[in-house]
């Protein structure tokens, strides 16, 4: 999640930034509140008209599929530490449950310590 003193200083996201959202399987991804926000692989683009909630990769196309993996500082909620870019087929990538619990434990490590 995007901070919201940030996010009320931008007024339009990048086209290729797409919806950004939670992990919620395995266990380990949702305790540890791994994100992820989609993105638009050039020269795909989202449209701009749409907001962000609404911006999501074309499960039909899982080619194109892509998302940045993320986690958010608890106590210091300007720190970010990215652990993934899944590309191409995020998806099918995001359904691998030793992956996704390896980045659950490693999430939750950095929230712990920020």
């Amino acid at each position: 999640m995007l901070p919201s003193a940030w996010i009320a200083k931008v007024r339009h996201f990048p086209v290729i930034w797409g919806c950004d959202q939670p992990y919620h399987e395995p266990a380990a991804a949702r305790s540890g509140q791994l994100r992820h926000i989609h993105i638009a692989l050039p020269p795909q683009k989202f449209r701009a008209s749409d907001r962000q909630a609404y911006r999501k990769c074309d499960i039909r196309r899982p080619q194109l599929n892509a998302a940045l993996v993320y986690v958010q500082g608890e106590l210091y909620e300007d720190r970010y530490m990215i652990l993934a870019f899944f590309a191409p087929y995020a998806h099918d990538k995001a359904k691998v449950d030793a992956v996704m619990t390896r980045l659950g434990i490693l999430a939750k490590k950095f929230r712990d310590e920020n």
